[in-house]
């Protein structure tokens, strides 16, 4: 993996984390416990990553550091609460 890694969350046998390169996120990933099975969950500038059961919370630098939230497979992905 290229960049640095936070935000670590483990839910089930999936980790799921941030990768952040030049001061800038790269997208929210995921990789079982064992190394295998790298992907991509979210491309963008993010941070703040936080999985609450099956689901996972984070602030979208991509649409005015709005939070957001999706399940932890990826799909429903939504703005949950808008700043203004």
């Amino acid at each position: 993996m290229d960049g640095m890694v936070g935000s670590l969350n483990i839910v089930g046998d999936w980790i799921y984390f941030i990768i952040w390169e030049d001061y800038k996120s790269k997208g929210i990933f995921r990789i079982k416990k064992d190394g295998s099975k790298k992907e991509l969950m979210f491309s963008g500038s993010c941070a703040g990553l936080v999985a609450i059961d099956n689901k996972l919370f984070f602030t979208n630098f991509e649409d005015d550091d709005k939070l957001y939230s999706m399940n932890t497979d990826g799909s429903n992905l939504m703005c949950v609460v808008d700043k203004k």
